[in-house]
């Protein structure tokens, strides 16, 4: 069942420009070849989408993702101009839509004017606050049910902007502060919160799940560079502190060359990457794409058994973009996945030493939680990172044993036990400053910082554990 329109914003102006028809084009030799030319204007993609060998409804599709997802609806759901699509991109379509309304929802919410007094306030948190937090979720909710019934891909996208609008339901209202003149007043400020925790918490949590689901449809397909994943991962960051789901990106990585790369490699979303460009062509793009995103069909081209060999600086950029996925969706097998692939180069002369850090890393995650899922809902459990490959790496020269160093001492951070005495936070703090040594520039620089804050950590352990000795002394005598 539909949401009121009257509860979901209607697409702006600006969206409704995007509406108009677009008149057909010749159709190119190869779309692979001239995509990235059309990227930044997208809507242009539209002159094409009735040539031969392009899926009905798929550009169109496109068209609506590189375009704001709040006018999503207005371009998916006309319909393409010829053909009937498939199953898989009829609910993409579908999902799409539904997103767009979705990312309308949890505006600006009501705010009190003055005069402000108690009674008004009161009066305000019953006849207009609280109602427009209930609408909101009512129509989140109604949106989210539709999305529930799609699959794949498509699910993803609706889940994703579900999870958003219930997360930036909550934080919009958290941001809101009371008026100056009410602040400091126990009795209010009681009042107010309390409201507020019984209305969020349950958006909170909703939010969460379903941001978790479309990030797990996203990494299916292979999605690593995405503004939804970076305004879910902000977030759900910002709403669970203590489970952060972007930890794993502060590890350090080395680098690829991708300088010479087509234009769509570092622009084109993984999905339609997938369905557009030809694997060999991906192939010949991976340095890109290790960031970028890594397509189904280029995963599963490389790790066939007895797929076509990459050439050493192309398996290290694939394995690299496994160890980016690890980071995005803290996945460890996809960490496992990196070291797996980076074992047939360890002897390369130039590329074998960045490769024995990723093989470092995947010995080091084993063990650790299977996705962000398990991680926010359960923590880390009995976790212990073994370091022994990266410690072995890190007593080497230069900017790989530098990062190598960072690695294990943050994995041991990341894993500190809730217990962990002076000498675990005494010896962290050595580990970065061991690891500083080796780096440059900012990376020397953070290495720097998070000694300095473990040896701060590891000061308070100290004096808190001083101070307890001394009043248990004094108590004695």
């Amino acid at each position: 069942m539909s949401e009121p329109a009257s509860i979901i914003p209607e697409p702006s102006a600006a969206c409704q420009k995007l509406a108009t028809p677009v008149p057909a084009e010749k159709c190119p030799t190869e779309i692979a070849s001239e995509i990235g030319d059309r990227l930044s204007s997208p809507t242009r993609l539209l002159a094409w989408e009735s040539c031969p060998g392009v899926e009905p409804g798929l550009l169109r599709a496109l068209v609506a993702e590189l375009s704001p997802i709040e006018c999503a609806d207005v371009l998916v759901e006309p319909g393409p101009s010829s053909g009937t699509p498939s199953p898989e991109i009829r609910e993409l379509l579908t999902g799409l839509g539904v997103a767009a309304r979705l990312a309308r929802l949890a505006g600006d919410p009501p705010r009190l004017e003055p005069p402000y007094d108690k009674a008004r306030f009161s009066d305000f948190l019953s006849s207009r606050l609280a109602p427009w937090i209930l609408a909101q979720a009512k129509a989140v909710d109604g949106l989210s049910k539709q999305g529930a019934a799609l699959h794949g891909y498509a699910m993803g996208v609706v889940a994703i902007q579900a999870g958003l609008a219930d997360l930036r339901m909550v934080e919009l209202m958290r941001q809101t502060k009371l008026p100056e003149e009410m602040e400091g007043d126990a009795e209010v400020e009681e009042v107010y919160f309390a409201a507020l925790d019984q209305a969020l918490e349950p958006r909170k949590q909703r939010g969460r799940d379903a941001a978790l689901v479309g990030l797990r449809r996203f990494h299916e397909v292979g999605a690593i560079a995405d503004a939804r994943l970076a305004s879910a991962h902000r977030l759900l960051s910002l709403l669970y502190n203590g489970r952060r789901i972007d930890r794993l990106e502060r590890l350090m990585l080395p680098s690829v060359d991708a300088s010479d790369a087509r234009p769509y490699a570092a622009t084109l979303p993984t999905y339609y990457a997938g369905k557009l460009i030809p694997e060999e062509k991906l192939r010949e793009d991976i340095g890109a794409l290790s960031e970028h995103g890594l397509p189904v069909s280029l995963q599963q081209g490389v790790e066939a058994p007895g797929a076509k060999l990459l050439t050493p600086e192309k398996t290290l950029a694939y394995a690299l973009g496994l160890a980016h996925l690890g980071q995005r969706y803290f996945t460890r097998a996809d960490f496992e996945r990196a070291g797996k692939v980076g074992k047939a180069i360890v002897r390369d002369k130039t590329f074998g030493a960045r490769a024995k850090l990723l093989v470092a890393l995947g010995e080091a995650l084993a063990g650790a939680p299977d996705d962000a899922a398990k991680m926010m809902l359960a923590g880390f459990g009995r976790y212990q990172p073994n370091t022994t490959a990266l410690d072995a790496l890190g007593k080497g020269q230069g900017e790989i044993a530098g990062m190598a160093a960072f690695d294990a001492a943050f994995l041991l951070e990341l894993a500190a036990p809730e217990a962990a005495d002076e000498s675990y936070w005494r010896d962290l703090s050595k580990r970065y400053a061991a690891a500083q040594k080796r780096l440059k520039g900012e990376s020397a620089a953070r290495a720097k910082q998070r000694a300095e804050a473990a040896k701060q950590t590891a000061d308070s352990i100290a004096e808190k554990t001083k101070g307890a000795a001394d009043k248990a002394s004094g108590k004695a005598h």
